[in-house]
């Protein structure tokens, strides 16, 4: 019979993290095919969750989704790593222009996430409710 590891880190990973919001950084950010094989593109970034008292090594991961059908949820996320509100950086675009987002240059960058639990198949998965910049400070 084979004798299957499951680490530490895979049980921790596995409960859900308490709602609020917390420091974050992005790590990977991937592209791909909907599930539902829907004629457009998912943006995921991979967020590595600063929980307060955990060593980097243990702190969980979250990817959040975005889909190119509806890009105009991105723009509070958008908003939170340039440091402006959504209407500051569309009005820096001038008629007919478009906000460019590189991938490569949100690796590494840090900002505040919202997290909070929802129900998914029976179990509690932690969702991102909310970007904010980093420097920003969060009234709640």
């Amino acid at each position: 019979m084979p004798i299957i590891s499951v680490s530490k880190r895979d049980f921790e990973r596995s409960q859900p993290i308490p709602e609020g919001v917390y420091d974050a950084e992005i790590i990977a950010f991937t592209v791909g095919k909907p599930k539902s094989g829907a004629d457009s593109m998912n943006y995921m970034p991979v967020f590595r969750i600063e929980i307060p008292g955990k060593h980097k090594e243990d702190y969980p991961e979250i990817k959040h989704t975005f889909n190119s059908a509806a890009p105009g949820f991105m723009t509070p996320f958008i908003a939170a790593k340039e440091g402006k509100t959504a209407k500051e950086i569309a009005d820096d675009l001038g008629p007919g222009e478009a906000y460019s987002l590189d991938t490569d240059a949100y690796i590494r960058v840090r900002m505040k996430v919202k997290i909070k639990n929802e129900l998914y198949d029976g179990r509690l998965v932690n969702k991102i409710d909310a970007f904010y910049n980093i420097n920003d400070e969060i009234p709640f």
